[in-house]
């Protein structure tokens, strides 16, 4: 409970951080940043190295490449290769760091609430907060999920999933395994077929015909691959021909791709899921499991769960709402959540009409020329990037918005456009892209403040600077078989080998150091020409 966390004694060292850490400069405003992900790590490449004094709180003390963990999981790349040190990170704005995890923030004293890694309690205070402690999986209180499946957000996960395999094949191959249970140890199944999932399925199948089938060639008649997926196609966030081209491919393959199934039911050795067909009619099926992989969403973490509680404005269901800032709505200034564990609230433009009408109607004839519509969607960029973006072409959109050609929008052609923007604000997707750009903006915004600021400082940054503007550079995905997809909007997409070359390179451009850098380009090679580790290590 929360009260008896408040209650219990701290070692607060709080304000004697400085001396601890044996600074003998005047303290600088403090800046807390909970996480050690995409959007704390982009934070502290960003920010300007003399603004704060920058403290990061996080139980795990590293920064870990999540977009190739599906990689990692069958040895394609090396977990070890992907995995940056935080503080070697933190240097770069001599930031501490605090091996724990956030339990609790106190928003009127402006503390955090931290369990050590030593099991003991430390409060932690701060002039500003960065929540960025990410997401867990969502199992959607679907019973039997969290015992029964593996799931893989961490590197321990990637390890657990690659040892699991090769466990499976070990047992399966021993002479006293009856047929049953050897078919049913080498089924694997992925529940999801977003990107993580398609990817573990396609990482699988290679690690399965490349490396396992020479040392396990007596269970080739045995081993299947399944991925259910509750849509009628996989991939479904990126643009509808990469899907049906990842399904051909695994068609070809030998992966089983179960569309418009519903998973209701997971037990030990087997998932049941309620399948529709093409008539409407459904049917209950099972499938019996060696090992199944759940990557079917996102759910809160506690810490957010517990700050959600505390401010009335939080309705949002699965995380943070932020506004275009990333200030936390309903918190105090200065206190932000970015990444997976946030969402930007985008008001309705049509909740506005009549008030964004009058204030773009500078001259007050009842009608926006070009001039003024061009100067309300600036307005708008500054306030609402998110909806700004479906405002690419201004001359074009008035020229088809005036129909009665006029050279000027009426109050039902100006509600008109307002309709066609809310028809397309989406949530943004939670991705390293998203989580990675906010972090950079977010440094770059608080670097822009004076030093020391005080709380109407804190106000003022929020109507003085833009809010936060996405930029899409594009989805990748590797999907096997030296194979991989991209979609880059607008209709353009990239598939194959080509694709693969792409993926690879967008990877190796993304890592936060040239260590790792060089140690991914050297797992790739060695994966070629050695193939991959089958030892249960």
């Amino acid at each position: 409970m929360i009260s008896n966390l408040w209650s219990r004694t701290p070692t607060v060292f709080a304000d004697t951080l400085s001396e601890y850490w044996g600074s003998n400069q005047p303290r600088r405003k403090r800046l807390v940043i909970l996480g050690s992900g995409w959007g704390a790590t982009a934070m502290l490449r960003n920010l300007d190295r003399n603004a704060f004094e920058v403290v990061i709180v996080s139980p795990t003390n590293n920064f870990f490449y999540t977009p190739l963990l599906p990689s990692a999981c069958v040895g394609t790349v090396e977990d070890r290769s992907l995995v940056e040190p935080i503080r070697r990170i933190a240097s770069g704005v001599r930031a501490k760091y605090v091996y724990g995890t956030a339990e609790d923030v106190d928003l009127d004293k402006r503390q955090v609430v931290v369990k050590s890694i030593d099991n003991t309690d430390v409060l932690v205070d701060y002039d500003m907060l960065v929540v960025a402690v990410g997401s867990d999986s969502n199992t959607f209180g679907l019973k039997g999920v969290a015992e029964h499946c593996h799931f893989l957000k961490t590197v321990q996960d990637a390890r657990a999933i690659r040892k699991q395999i090769i466990h499976n094949f070990e047992i399966a191959s021993l002479p006293t395994t009856p047929a049953d249970e050897r078919k049913r140890l080498l089924t694997f199944v992925v529940c999801g077929g977003g990107p993580t999932g398609t990817e573990v399925a396609g990482e699988f199948w290679d690690f399965w015909t490349e490396d396992l089938i020479q040392y396990y060639p007596e269970l080739k008649k045995d081993v299947s691959v399944h991925l259910i997926q509750s849509g009628d196609h996989i991939l479904s966030s990126f643009d509808a021909s990469i899907g049906e081209y990842t399904e051909r491919k695994f068609q070809r393959s030998g992966i089983d791709v179960i569309k418009n199934s519903r998973v209701n039911s997971v037990e030990e050795g087997r998932i049941g899921y309620l399948l529709t067909h093409p008539d409407k009619s459904k049917t209950q099926e099972y499938l019996p499991f060696g090992f199944c992989l759940w990557s079917t969403g996102i759910a809160m973490r506690p810490i957010t769960l517990k700050l959600q509680a505390k401010i009335a404005e939080q309705q949002h269901t699965r995380t943070l709402l932020t506004s275009s800032g990333l200030q936390i709505k309903g918190a105090p200034p200065g206190v932000y959540a970015i990444g997976d564990c946030a969402t930007i609230e985008n008001p309705k433009l049509l909740d506005r009409l009549t008030s964004m009408f009058a204030e773009a109607d500078t001259n007050r004839d009842g009608g926006l020329s070009l001039q003024e519509f061009e100067q309300w969607a600036t307005q708008l960029r500054a306030k609402q990037p998110l909806a700004a973006q479906h405002l690419r072409f201004i001359a074009t959109e008035f020229e088809r918005l005036d129909a009665n050609g006029d050279k000027k929008l009426s109050v039902d052609e100006f509600k008109q456009l307002l309709g066609e923007v809310d028809k397309q604000l989406k949530s943004l997707p939670a991705t390293a892209q998203v989580a990675s750009q906010q972090g950079r903006y977010l440094a770059k915004k608080l670097s822009c403040l004076p030093p020391n600021p005080t709380s109407d400082d804190l106000v003022q940054l929020e109507s003085a600077r833009p809010g936060f503007d996405y930029k899409h550079l594009g989805s990748l995905a590797y999907i096997g078989g030296d194979a991989a997809v991209a979609d880059f909007g607008s209709g353009r997409s990239m598939s194959g080998v080509v694709a693969a070359w792409l993926w690879r390179g967008a990877h190796l451009g993304e890592q936060v150091g040239f260590r790792t850098r060089m140690m991914l380009a050297a797992d790739w090679f060695k994966h070629k020409v050695f193939g991959r580790d089958i030892s249960d290590l």
